[in-house]
Order: structure tokens, then C-alpha cells, then sequence
């Protein structure tokens, strides 16, 4: 074993990565849920069968989801769902799909939506929601946002119409 101090007891920095030494593996958020509030947990017992899409793996009719054909839109890390709620509110002809894993925002836009009598905004609350290329309903995305989970920015607009 090395020692990772040098003579006089400082600490040594790490030493960098390199490409000869293989690929690392891709390291995953932490998630930390926090608390739900009472309206939160309600949220979820009330309105995830009206606003929520659960899992199944099998290809999904988003059109059939959302009782309508109309131009689909995906953000990934939606947060507390404020932009997806005013996204939605300013563009009722497009259907919104939201992924978020923190639960309680997405208990908190489940609220929101029903406060607005929303009936185009679908939630998803888990991260293995996978594609596969035309097998899957996203292929067929009008548009596709994401916010970065790191730095709490938009990271990437990408826009297919």
C-alpha cells in the first residue's frame, strides 16, 4: 500500500485519471427524498392515477395516456415542477411528461396541477423508464428538456419539429 502522504505529512492531491487506465464507472446522484408534507402524501394517495404513468417496461400509447393526439414534450429532472407547470399552462396544445425521482416535488406539481385543472401534464417517478429506439414512445417526442441535477440549470434544449 502506498502512502498517501508525503514526507513532511502533507497530503498528497490524487492522482488524475487517465485514459490507459480504463473507463470509470458512471457514478449516480444521491437521493434524498426529505419529508413529505400531509398535502404531498395526499397528492400521491389522490392524483398520481389521474396525472401519474407508472413503469411497466413495455412500449406505451402516450396518446392513449393522455386521451388525445397532440405534440409530446419530456423534461427529465423537473424539480419542484414549477417550469413544467408554466410550460404547460402557457402551451395547452402540446401533452407534457415530466420525470423527476425526488417524490416530494413531484407531490408538490401534482397539486399545482390539480389546482389548475390541468388535464395535459403526466408524471413519471422513476429513472428506469428506459427507450429503445422506434420501440419507444419517445421517439416520437416534439421536444425533450432536461435540467442538470449538479447545477440546477437548464443543461440541454433539444427540439425535433
Amino acid at each position: 500500500m502506498t502512502d498517501p502522504f508525503t514526507s513532511d505529512g502533507a497530503k498528497m492531491p490524487p492522482k488524475p485519471f487517465t485514459i490507459e487506465e480504463g473507463r470509470r464507472q458512471v457514478r449516480s446522484f444521491v437521493l434524498r427524498q426529505g419529508r413529505f408534507t400531509p398535502a404531498q402524501q395526499r397528492a400521491f394517495d389522490e392524483l398520481w392515477p389521474r396525472f401519474g404513468l407508472d413503469y411497466s417496461g413495455a412500449p406505451r400509447d402516450l396518446d392513449a395516456a393522455f386521451g388525445r393526439p397532440a405534440p409530446k414534450v419530456l423534461e427529465i429532472g423537473f424539480g419542484n415542477g414549477a417550469a413544467l407547470r408554466f410550460a404547460a399552462q402557457q402551451d395547452p396544445s402540446r401533452d407534457y411528461i415530466g420525470i423527476e425521482v425526488h417524490a416530494p416535488g413531484v407531490g408538490r406539481l401534482l397539486n399545482a396541477l390539480d389546482d389548475d385543472g390541468s388535464t395535459h401534464v403526466r408524471c413519471i417517478t422513476t429513472m428506469r423508464w428506459k427507450c429503445s429506439n422506434t420501440r419507444s414512445p419517445m421517439a416520437r417526442l416534439t421536444r425533450c428538456a432536461s435540467t442538470s441535477p449538479i447545477r440546477g440549470i437548464r443543461s440541454a434544449t433539444t427540439s425535433a419539429a
